[in-house]
């Protein structure tokens, strides 16, 4: 599995970890739902300013996010 590949599993975990919904990330982050929707699903990569500001909105590291032990 790449680092990539972790993405939609922790980005699942923290959304649930933190009790909001894709919609919330999506409001916090100015992210459309379509593109957030392709991150999730694996389809995507986010971009660097895409993938810490959802980070932000769900208060993880980025680095974590994306795959790599922190």
């Amino acid at each position: 599995m790449t680092k990539s590949e972790n993405f939609p599993l922790r980005f699942a975990a923290a959304l649930q970890k933190r009790n909001v919904s894709q919609a919330d990330i999506c409001r916090l982050t100015g992210i459309s739902t379509a593109t957030l929707s392709r991150y999730s699903s694996g389809e995507r990569d986010p971009k660097v300013p895409n993938l810490y500001s959802i980070a932000s909105a769900l208060d993880v590291s980025a680095r974590w996010l994306y795959g790599y032990d922190v």
